[in-house]
């Protein structure tokens, strides 16, 4: 298959995982699109390094959490340059999308997206590849970490989770 054939497949394949990540980390409409498409280029541009036989989904959401844990990384340095506080107002909810983008319309899951806003980085990527039904084994390969840890923190986000949607439901936060 040629580059641009292979590239085509890969995204239309995994474009609604690719937002749906890209929302993990941005509340921002124009954030995510921003995201969105620096993930395509990163894509396009990390052909040449994809390795026949892998599954494309991993790799695709490898290269959507970097790209995304970049974004972050330049924002907030961005925002400490300008004197600005890091991380914006703690558990914003997302703005109505426009239409031409999908759409997470249940409040649970606009709740969902505002509790995982308020977790730390590295627990962001690991319930958003979660969340993308990728395995464990998957999820390790993507992180780095160990099968076995990845699992661990997974329970203990899902906790974490829990806590910050019911003090949100309950008026607490």
């Amino acid at each position: 298959m040629d580059k641009e054939s292979f590239f085509k497949e890969a995204v239309e394949a995994n474009q609604d995982r690719i937002f749906r990540i890209c929302c993990c980390y941005a509340l921002d409409p124009e954030d995510r699109r921003d995201i969105y498409q620096d993930t395509l280029i990163h894509i396009w541009n990390g052909l040449r390094t994809f390795s026949e036989g892998a599954p494309v989904s991993s790799w695709v959401c490898r290269i959507a959490v970097n790209t995304c844990l970049d974004h972050v990384r330049t924002g907030a340095r961005r925002k400490r340059l300008l004197g600005k506080r890091i991380g914006g107002e703690a558990g914003g909810e997302l703005e109505n999308l426009p239409a031409d983008e999908p759409s997470p319309a249940d409040e649970r899951v606009r709740s969902l997206y505002g509790a995982i806003e308020r977790l730390p980085l590295a627990d962001k990527t690991l319930i958003s590849l979660y969340l993308e039904d990728l395995s464990s084994a998957d999820i390790a390969g993507v992180t780095g970490l160990s099968e076995g840890n990845v699992r661990v923190r997974i329970h203990r986000i899902k906790y974490e989770l829990r806590s910050i949607m019911n003090e949100v439901n309950n008026g607490t936060r």
